[in-house]
């Protein structure tokens, strides 16, 4: 199949009738508009328009499963952290991987976060209870780089020393190390999706489903959109409607003893 107008509304004909998501089709004609783009040609949009976007609801996890990944004691203090900082700051996870121990203001109970996305810095107030555990993990990092005879300004750390092209050895954990800590803690909790036999395991609980969650929370808890996106780096109060609205399943609470 060439690359052409004629060729993409086929296209677009058969996944809508393979019942493909309209997201699904306009990732597939933006690659085909690449992909023409190689051959010095292109594909019209006006000739084939794309899809409207659908609007997803955002995943977002129970308040309770959260409180209790965060005081689960069989899970490693470091994981913990990851996890407990996630949810109070709305970090993406290049953000988390990103943040130094001098991002901590200790007097002031804060961490700063570069914004990966607008170049902004952010700052997040550390709530009482989880700088108790972040003092405890930061303790334990000492011990175990001391141990192991390395050091880095990284705030979580790995538990191995890798070394990038150049050959330089490294100690913090990267993003993808960060993915793998929040996927072991989604099995452990199951809260990964379902998936069909033979099919790839579908992953619910994503850094970026931490980011909602985290979002939501604080929309419940400031109530003001100013305040929240100078925490999670949202660009305007119109990004936050969503957030501001009740929670479906505070909703389905209120509405179980409802009967006329």
């Amino acid at each position: 199949m060439e690359p052409s107008n004629e060729n993409a509304l086929l296209l677009k004909a058969a996944m809508r009738q393979k019942g493909r998501s309209p997201n699904a089709i306009r990732q597939y004609l933006w690659a085909m508009k690449y992909w023409a783009k190689s051959y010095g040609k292109d594909i019209d949009f006006k000739a084939v328009p794309l899809p409207k976007p659908e609007k997803t609801v955002p995943k977002i996890l129970d308040f309770q499963v959260v409180r209790d990944i965060i005081e689960d004691e069989g899970l490693s203090i470091r994981d913990r952290v990851i996890f407990m900082v996630f949810a109070f700051t709305a970090c993406r996870v290049g953000e988390l991987a990103s943040i130094n121990i001098g991002d901590i203001d200790h007097k002031a109970r804060t961490l700063l976060i570069h914004d990966t996305k607008t170049r902004k810095e952010k700052v997040a107030p550390i709530p009482p209870r989880y700088y108790s555990i972040l003092t405890v993990y930061l303790d334990a990092r000492a011990r175990y780089l001391a141990h192991i005879g390395r050091n880095t300004d990284a705030l979580i750390v790995s538990e191995r020393t890798w070394t990038d092209g150049d050959g330089k050895p490294h100690n913090e954990l990267t993003s993808d190390g960060i993915r793998q800590a929040i996927y072991r803690i989604g099995e452990r909790y199951g809260i990964d999706g379902p998936s069909q036999p033979g099919e790839r395991r579908k992953r619910m609980l994503h850094p970026h489903t931490m980011r909602h969650t985290a979002t939501t929370k604080l929309m419940d808890q400031l109530g003001n959109p100013e305040e929240v996106m100078r925490i999670t780096g949202h660009s305007s109060s119109d990004m936050l409607d969503w957030y501001s609205h009740p929670h479906m399943e505070r909703i389905k609470a209120k509405m179980e003893s409802f009967s006329y």
